[in-house]
């Protein structure tokens, strides 16, 4: 899953899209990595992607006509100040984030970000909820989070509290 912006969508990328790639755009062949600039407009489906790094991802694709194997990467498909980079474009309707949710069990927001659950550990990030629970008026349950790290650190425990069981999320 890859957050994409396309000329007319702006989000996630997944498995099974229709996307489009315009005339002038790079892609690279899965068999011997050789770089091809494409002529024409070219259909494609998602097959996958793969991480490359903080904020980069291969995403592998399929030639709609060809069946050819196939990649491009996400900063390639939505950059349009160099050579070979192209903004791409989705050809269907996006999926919506129950569709995802139901589809790969993954939540999205109305960014179109996937919401992360991770847990709350540790003094720094408790007294961070808190705070940001105080905002919220809820007094007493920024009172109880921080009376329950302050006695799970007396015995010696590690403090775990998730997100959405605050309803943070």
């Amino acid at each position: 899953m890859a957050y994409i912006a396309m000329s007319n969508y702006q989000g996630q990328v997944f498995k099974d899209m229709l996307i489009s790639a315009p005339a002038g755009a790079k892609i690279f062949d899965t068999k011997d990595n050789s770089p091809q600039i494409i002529e024409n407009k070219t259909l494609f489906y998602t097959t996958g992607n793969n991480r490359m790094g903080i904020g980069r991802y291969r995403i592998n694709m399929i030639n709609q006509n060809t069946k050819q194997g196939i990649y491009c990467f996400n900063y390639m498909m939505d950059d349009d100040k160099r050579p070979g980079h192209k903004i791409w474009s989705l050809e269907e309707a996006p999926y919506t984030p129950e569709m995802i949710e139901k589809k790969y069990g993954w939540k999205i927001g109305p960014d179109h970000r996937r919401i992360k659950k991770y847990k709350l550990t540790g003094r720094k990030r408790t007294l961070k909820i808190a705070k940001e629970l105080r905002e919220l008026g809820r007094h007493a349950d920024a009172n109880r989070i921080i009376e329950e790290m302050k006695k799970s650190l007396e015995t010696g425990k590690r403090y775990i509290i998730y997100r959405k069981d605050l309803n943070l999320v």
